[in-house]
C-alpha cells in the first residue's frame, strides 16, 4: 500500500523533516564521494548551489544578480577567512566569479583556479591562482548550513521549497500533480 507524505503540522516539524532530507539528499551523498579523489568536480557541483542558496537566504538577496551584492561577499568571507583582502571584498568576488560561474555555467575551471586534494585548507590563493580542496570546502559549507539550518530551509517564496523524499501516489484521474521540487521514491 502506498502512503502519501503527511502534511507537516508546524514549523519545528517542517524544519526537522527538511534537515533530515538535506542530510539524505546532500550530506550523505557528499560523504560517499569524499574518499574518491576523482569526484572532486562532482563534489563542487553539488556544493556550490547549496552555498549559493545559503548565502542568498542569509543575506536576503532572493533574486537578481547575487554577484553584484557586497553583503554576499562579506558572508562568504565569514565562512572562508582566506578570502579576506585589503581591497574590500575583491578576493571573495574574484573567487566567486572564478569558481561559481566557471563550474556551474560551463563545467570548466576558469583560468586562475584549480581543484586539489593536496592542500589542507578549503581555499587558498597562491600568486593569482585560487586553489580549492573539494572535500574541505564541502565540509565547511555543509557544517555552516547545518549550524544555521533554519536560514537555509525557510524560503521567502512559498512555492519554492526544499526537495522532499516520500512515496509517490498517482492521482486518481491519472494526471500528475507532483511539484517539480519533490523527489519521490517507490516501494
Amino acid at each position: 500500500m502506498k502512503n502519501k507524505i503527511p502534511e507537516k503540522s508546524n514549523k519545528k516539524e517542517s524544519i526537522a523533516e527538511d534537515l533530515k532530507n538535506f542530510r539524505s539528499l546532500y550530506k550523505e551523498i557528499l560523504e560517499e564521494l569524499y574518499s574518491k579523489r576523482e569526484a572532486g568536480m562532482s563534489i563542487l557541483l553539488i556544493t556550490f548551489p547549496l552555498l549559493e542558496r545559503y548565502l542568498r537566504w542569509k543575506t536576503k538577496i532572493f533574486s537578481g544578480n547575487f554577484s553584484k551584492k557586497e553583503k554576499c561577499y562579506k558572508e562568504l568571507i565569514n565562512l572562508f577567512h582566506s578570502l579576506k583582502s585589503r581591497n574590500n571584498n575583491k578576493e571573495a568576488k574574484d573567487f566567486w566569479d572564478t569558481y561559481r560561474h566557471g563550474l556551474l555555467h560551463e563545467l570548466i575551471m576558469k583560468k586562475g583556479s584549480a581543484a586539489t586534494h593536496d592542500i589542507s585548507e578549503p581555499i587558498i590563493k597562491i600568486d593569482k591562482t585560487f586553489l580549492i580542496h573539494p572535500v574541505e570546502f564541502a565540509k565547511c559549507v555543509v557544517k555552516a548550513i547545518e549550524d544555521d539550518f533554519e536560514t537555509f530551509a525557510i524560503s521567502p517564496d512559498v512555492e519554492s521549497h526544499l526537495p522532499k523524499i516520500g512515496i509517490y501516489e498517482p492521482p486518481q484521474n491519472g494526471l500528475s500533480t507532483m511539484v517539480s521540487t519533490e523527489i519521490w521514491a517507490t516501494r
